[in-house]
Protein backbone atom coordinates (compact mmCIF):
# COMPACT_ATOMS: atom_id res chain seq x y z
CA UNK A 1 0.00 0.00 0.00
CA UNK A 2 1.43 3.67 -1.01
CA UNK A 3 0.64 6.48 1.43
CA UNK A 4 -0.17 9.35 -0.47
CA UNK A 5 0.16 13.01 1.52
CA UNK A 6 -1.37 15.73 0.35
CA UNK A 7 -0.65 19.14 1.75
CA UNK A 8 -2.75 21.45 2.02
CA UNK A 9 -4.08 24.47 4.00
CA UNK A 10 -6.79 22.34 5.14
CA UNK A 11 -9.96 24.22 3.49
CA UNK A 12 -13.37 23.06 3.34
CA UNK A 13 -12.51 22.35 -0.61
CA UNK A 14 -9.15 20.71 0.30
CA UNK A 15 -11.15 18.24 2.85
CA UNK A 16 -13.77 17.79 -0.30
CA UNK A 17 -11.38 17.04 -2.80
CA UNK A 18 -8.85 14.62 -0.68
CA UNK A 19 -12.01 12.57 0.29
CA UNK A 20 -13.70 12.84 -3.66
CA UNK A 21 -9.99 11.72 -4.36
CA UNK A 22 -10.05 8.66 -2.02
CA UNK A 23 -13.10 7.58 -3.41
CA UNK A 24 -11.43 7.57 -7.13
CA UNK A 25 -8.53 5.13 -6.25
CA UNK A 26 -10.84 3.01 -4.16
CA UNK A 27 -12.70 2.72 -7.44
CA UNK A 28 -9.57 1.62 -9.58
CA UNK A 29 -7.98 -0.61 -7.07
CA UNK A 30 -5.35 1.03 -6.65
CA UNK A 31 -2.81 0.53 -3.44
CA UNK A 32 -3.14 3.76 -2.33
CA UNK A 33 -3.92 5.77 1.17
CA UNK A 34 -4.96 9.36 1.17
CA UNK A 35 -3.92 11.65 3.67
CA UNK A 36 -4.26 15.20 4.19
CA UNK A 37 -2.46 17.30 6.55
CA UNK A 38 -2.00 20.73 6.65
CA UNK A 39 1.70 22.38 5.55
CA UNK A 40 3.32 22.42 9.33
CA UNK A 41 2.34 19.46 10.60
CA UNK A 42 3.13 17.57 7.74
CA UNK A 43 6.94 18.55 7.37
CA UNK A 44 7.67 16.43 10.29
CA UNK A 45 5.89 13.49 8.93
CA UNK A 46 6.93 13.15 5.52
CA UNK A 47 9.01 10.08 6.17
CA UNK A 48 6.19 8.30 6.39
CA UNK A 49 4.81 8.99 2.86
CA UNK A 50 5.80 7.71 -0.74
CA UNK A 51 4.01 10.17 -2.64
CA UNK A 52 3.29 13.97 -2.21
CA UNK A 53 0.37 16.43 -3.95
CA UNK A 54 0.51 20.05 -3.17
CA UNK A 55 -2.50 21.85 -3.37
CA UNK A 56 -1.81 24.94 -6.05
CA UNK A 57 -1.47 27.41 -3.31
CA UNK A 58 1.29 25.95 -1.60
CA UNK A 59 3.04 25.87 -4.95
CA UNK A 60 6.37 27.70 -3.48
CA UNK A 61 7.31 24.42 -1.15
CA UNK A 62 9.09 23.52 -4.92
CA UNK A 63 11.17 25.83 -4.32
CA UNK A 64 12.79 24.03 -1.15
CA UNK A 65 12.48 20.83 -2.54
CA UNK A 66 15.45 19.62 0.79
CA UNK A 67 12.31 20.49 2.86
CA UNK A 68 10.26 17.75 1.02
CA UNK A 69 12.57 14.85 1.42
CA UNK A 70 13.61 12.49 -1.76
CA UNK A 71 9.69 11.74 -2.41
CA UNK A 72 7.76 12.03 -5.38
CA UNK A 73 6.04 16.16 -5.62
CA UNK A 74 3.72 17.12 -7.70
CA UNK A 75 1.37 20.25 -7.53
CA UNK A 76 -2.47 19.53 -7.83
CA UNK A 77 -3.36 21.13 -10.74
CA UNK A 78 -5.31 24.43 -10.12
CA UNK A 79 -8.42 23.15 -12.32
CA UNK A 80 -8.63 19.59 -10.86
CA UNK A 81 -8.29 21.20 -7.58
CA UNK A 82 -11.17 24.41 -7.89
CA UNK A 83 -13.10 22.13 -9.28
CA UNK A 84 -12.88 19.09 -7.02
CA UNK A 85 -11.71 16.96 -9.63
CA UNK A 86 -10.93 13.95 -7.24
CA UNK A 87 -11.01 11.93 -10.76
CA UNK A 88 -8.27 13.70 -12.15
CA UNK A 89 -6.21 13.78 -8.73
CA UNK A 90 -6.09 10.12 -8.80
CA UNK A 91 -5.05 10.21 -12.55
CA UNK A 92 -1.94 12.25 -11.56
CA UNK A 93 -1.55 9.50 -8.56
CA UNK A 94 -1.70 6.85 -11.01
CA UNK A 95 1.16 8.55 -12.92
CA UNK A 96 3.17 9.07 -10.04
CA UNK A 97 2.94 5.40 -8.48
CA UNK A 98 4.13 4.59 -12.77
CA UNK A 99 7.28 6.88 -12.28
CA UNK A 100 8.01 5.52 -8.97
CA UNK A 101 7.47 2.30 -9.96
CA UNK A 102 10.20 2.78 -13.16
CA UNK A 103 12.58 4.32 -10.44
CA UNK A 104 12.77 1.43 -8.40
CA UNK A 105 13.53 -1.14 -11.75
CA UNK A 106 16.09 1.45 -12.54
CA UNK A 107 18.11 1.93 -9.37
CA UNK A 108 17.77 -2.03 -9.07
CA UNK A 109 19.47 -2.29 -12.50
CA UNK A 110 16.10 -3.62 -14.11
CA UNK A 111 14.01 -2.80 -17.50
Amino acid sequence: MKKVLIISTMSIASEVLANRTAQAVKKRNLPVEITLMPEKESMELLHKFDILLLSPHLRFLLGNPDGLGNLPVEVINSVDFGNLNGSAVADAIENMLGETEKRVLLAAGGA
